[in-house]
């Protein structure tokens, strides 16, 4: 009897036992279940939807600028390559100083307010842009947008990270990322088929409603507001947005005060402090090198002149459905690194998307080297450039895309984290100015393949 009653407890758990593995496979369970708890995280996409649509803005415009046709051609005539060039570097350099005018202003103003006004703000600049006829507009117009861009860049990830709780930092991260190639996705949807002027006032409809929402519905940072001495408020917000109750919400406004005091105790991090203390140049250099090598792939610049570039491979397919592929793809890409970004871990998903990405765009840069020494059996497969341009898409945007802008909220601590971020922002910028103004000066001078031969050397 002593035996069976033993077996029986050993077979049959207890109520206690049941109530802890209830417990256990609810912890389990609250990071899959918070994603979509709350939409107030995925709302900011739309901020996001815009960037996209201007990320690909030049690739359907370009030939319309180009265009001899008066009725196509919103500014009269024909841009030459280097007006071309200008044009298509004014949002790159714009997001260089956009960082460093108002990088600051999210620390001074707060999260929500600074957003709202460069919302506000590249809202106006589109619908100017879209009703200008001269080249001298689009450029200044341009580079505004991407002032804000450059902007955006730096607050949207700091504040989705703070909005969301830890488990699902990384994953709610990648997610916003979503927008981007859904915006670019639209962007190849639209832009082949409507004028310059519709086109530029779609762009700014993501953006002008993110704006409405930022007034309304969007809080401000719990993490601002314990700043800003606003105590109840953050209470509330951590309410709605954890959907805790009042015990565990005081719970963590305690560890977020904990935490900026010792942020405040100790000096501000400017970049002395960020290249002085050896973790945080470490983390620096591991962030600009990774969050960079989205433009020294040329993925993010090639964006920009897709269109141009699938009309130089001659592919039976028409080169706006080329180009409405990619960006297919690339939704697939953010949605599939935000969904494993945890479990295979940001550094493997790095690893793996640089070190295979160099194989389909040496080949793709092989092709036209082959097609313009005069090789005939290339004719025999213009379908390759549209395989090798997806392929390169897929491994490089799953970790590449991103995951860097995650990788950054775990790399820095709140005391340097706004230098650290404003530091890769501007480095990027610079970079993709000058790969973006370069791209068509090359392509016309020395050739299309030189473009696709040097991007995989850099990247090695």
């Amino acid at each position: 009897m002593y035996k069976i009653k033993e077996i029986l407890r050993i077979q049959c758990p207890t109520r206690k036992s049941l109530t802890l593995n209830q417990e256990a496979i609810s912890r389990e369970l609250v990071p899959v279940v918070d994603v979509w708890k709350d939409p107030k995280d995925l709302i900011t996409n739309l901020a996001q939807l815009t960037l996209g649509l201007m990320g690909a803005w030049m690739s359907p415009v370009s030939e319309q600028i180009l265009s001899t046709d008066m009725d196509v051609n919103p500014l009269g005539k024909p841009v030459t390559i280097l007006q071309l060039s200008l044009i298509g570097a004014s949002q790159p350099s714009g997001s260089v100083i956009g960082p460093l005018l108002i990088g600051r202003c999210f620390d001074i103003f707060g999260r929500k307010p600074t957003l709202l006004c460069l919302c506000l703000i590249m809202t106006i600049s589109l619908i100017l842009l879209s009703f200008s006829s001269i080249i001298y507009m689009y450029i200044p117009l341009l580079f505004i947008v991407g002032l804000c861009t450059g902007a955006m860049n730096v607050g949207l990830p700091v504040y989705v990270g703070e909005i969301t709780e830890e488990h699902n930092r990384g994953r709610f991260t990648c997610l916003v990322q979503v927008g981007l190639p859904i915006g670019m996705m639209l962007s190849f949807l639209t832009g082949p088929y409507l004028s310059v002027k519709y086109y530029t006032l779609i762009c700014a409809i993501p953006v002008a409603l993110n704006a409405i929402f930022f007034a309304t519905i969007l809080p401000e940072s719990p993490v601002q507001l314990i700043k800003f001495k606003r105590l109840y408020q953050a209470q509330d917000v951590l309410g709605r947005l954890r959907q805790k109750s009042p015990k565990e919400v005081e719970i963590e406004v305690s560890r977020i005060q904990n935490e900026l005091a010792i942020t405040s105790n100790s000096k501000q991090g400017g970049c002395s402090k960020l290249l002085s203390d050896k973790s945080s140049r470490n983390g620096f250099i591991v962030a600009v090198g990774a969050y960079n090598l989205l433009v020294l792939g040329g993925s993010q610049s090639m964006t920009s002149y897709l269109q141009p570039i699938f009309d130089k491979a001659d592919s039976p397919i028409p080169s706006n459905i080329c180009a409405l592929l990619v960006t297919i793809v690339q939704i697939f890409c953010y949605l599939g690194s935000s969904l494993f970004v945890e479990k295979v871990g940001k550094r493997n998903l790095i690893l793996f998307s640089t070190s295979t990405s160099i194989i389909p765009l040496s080949l793709f840069g092989l092709y036209f080297q082959l097609k313009y020494s005069g090789y005939t059996f290339v004719e025999q497969c213009t379908w390759f450039p549209v395989v090798a341009l997806v392929v390169f898409t897929t491994v490089n945007n799953i970790g590449n895309a991103s995951v860097p802008i995650a990788l950054m909220n775990d790399l820095f601590t709140n005391q340097v984290k706004a230098t650290a971020v404003s530091s890769i922002v501007l480095a990027f910028g610079i970079l993709n100015s000058i790969v973006t103004f370069g791209i068509p000066l090359v392509m016309e001078t020395i050739g299309i393949q030189w473009c696709f031969g040097f991007l995989p050397v850099i990247v090695y």
